[in-house]
């Protein structure tokens, strides 16, 4: 009897770890985090201002962070998670004061372990980050300093690997240590569908100073990873059009800055990316224009 137990306990493991089971559980999940995401890109990128940066809804804000957080929870390992960390900033505002005075309760005495429920206190540490939650400039140097030491805390000993390379996102707005902290994501989750994004990154910043070669590089990647869907209803494939736009951006050419502007907005009118290279590709025009 004991035997036959574990006969079916056995298969029945085998079963559970089939890749249709696997897949079937996992499509429902990506579905739902695609929902949340859409909600949360369609609040952020409601108003655009004059700068080409996000003039979300002050209203809108605090249950922006709700979803920044539940995508956080539910796939910290997806590209919408990755993409989520970039928003955060465009929602701190005077109407999340009383969401961030209850993380910063729930989470101001556990900073020192970085497995405390991680997602939350992911968006907390950047929001504490900020300027918005300081009443002096020597107040916003103790919290940035302090945020900085939690999420490099996070970065080396979180139990959840996913979450240390969320907190390299994070660390990565400081332009001196960009390039590490995107080396660090690519090598803690090789195999997350992050990466396929942040290759392309890191080749951008790595050849800022050489775009020909950057291209070249950009030019492999794509042939590897174009057909992958993105979290923005387009293909992989256009966001190495804009790196690449970038950087032909990057060595004065405009027209081939141009061609690959024209082929992202052919597939996709109202690409994240397309209104800050239009706004480099007017750059270049005016600079040819005064010679």
């Amino acid at each position: 009897m004991k035997t036959k137990f574990l006969i079916i306990l056995t298969l029945l493991i085998v079963f559970l770890s089939m890749p249709e089971f696997t897949y079937a559980n996992s499509k429902n999940d990506t579905e739902e985090i695609k929902q949340i995401y859409g909600k949360l890109y369609a609040i952020v990128y409601e108003n655009i201002d004059i700068s080409n940066i996000p003039d979300v809804d002050e209203n809108k804000k605090a249950e922006a962070l709700d979803y920044v957080i539940s995508i956080y929870q539910k796939a910290p390992d997806s590209l919408e998670a990755y993409y989520a960390t970039y928003f955060i900033e465009y929602l701190i505002g005077n109407s999340i004061v009383e969401k961030y005075n209850k993380l910063k309760e729930k989470h101001i005495s556990h900073l020192s372990d970085p497995n405390f429920e991680t997602p939350e206190k992911l968006v907390f540490l950047k929001i504490m980050a900020s300027p918005w939650a300081a009443k002096s400039l020597l107040e916003n140097d103790v919290n940035y300093a302090q945020v900085i030491e939690v999420l490099n805390k996070i970065k080396n000993n979180c139990n959840d690997k996913n979450y240390s390379a969320l907190a390299a996102a994070l660390l990565s707005y400081d332009d001196n240590v960009c390039l590490e902290q995107k080396k660090f994501i690519i090598n803690a989750i090789p195999d997350s569908p992050i990466t396929p994004y942040v290759k392309g990154e890191i080749v951008y910043l790595e050849n800022e100073a050489n775009p020909s070669r950057g291209i070249s590089e950009l030019q492999q990647l794509l042939t590897s990873y174009g057909n992958l869907d993105t979290p923005n209803n387009c293909k992989m494939s256009l966001e190495y059009y804009a790196f690449i736009a970038n950087c032909f951006i990057n060595a004065n050419d405009y027209d081939n800055a141009k061609k690959y502007c024209d082929l992202i907005e052919k597939e996709d009118p109202n690409h994240w990316e397309l209104r800050n290279l239009k706004s480099g590709l007017r750059y270049l025009n005016l600079n040819s224009t005064k010679k």
